[in-house]
């Protein structure tokens, strides 16, 4: 029974335009770190404010992996049917670990990944992509639902 109701949750278009929102702003953001790390925008005297965007995108991150965790348990071998639903959930995991490590989230590690790596946040336009192909799906079955009640 909550599987059916974080299901309707999850699914809901709500909650996929929230997810889409999301995305952009987390894109931004990295775009914003990507800029600054190839000096193409000039941070000295606001470093702090892209430590802020790094750690913005952190919790971002972090939040995406809970909801495909939630997506794992609610949707089970549905999800694992979905080819762009496998990738979605790898690259929102790889992207996270990624960014965890590369922000010094680890004391010991100092820099492993050359500055480019985080140039896949293009791979998170894909998660866009995924969920206005969802929205389509929902909006389809609508209307199919609603030629077959109409009288003839």
């Amino acid at each position: 029974m909550w599987r059916q109701s974080l299901r309707g949750i999850i699914t809901h278009r709500h909650a996929n335009f929230t997810v889409v929102m999301v995305t952009l702003m987390n894109c931004f953001l990295v775009i914003a770190n990507i800029l600054a790390d190839f000096d193409v925008i000039d941070d000295k005297g606001i470093e702090f404010i892209f430590t802020g965007f790094l750690y913005i995108n952190l919790v971002i991150m972090f939040t995406f992996v809970l909801e495909c965790f939630l997506r794992i348990i609610v949707l089970q071998r549905e999800l694992f049917q979905d080819k762009m639903e496998i990738f979605d959930v790898a690259l929102v995991w790889f992207y996270f670990l990624v960014e965890l490590i590369s922000s010094n989230g680890f004391s010991q590690v100092d820099k492993p990944y050359p500055k480019y790596l985080h140039m896949i946040v293009i791979l998170r336009c894909w998660r866009i992509l995924l969920v206005l192909e969802q929205l389509q799906q929902e909006k389809e079955a609508a209307i199919s639902a609603m030629e077959s009640q109409t009288p003839r």
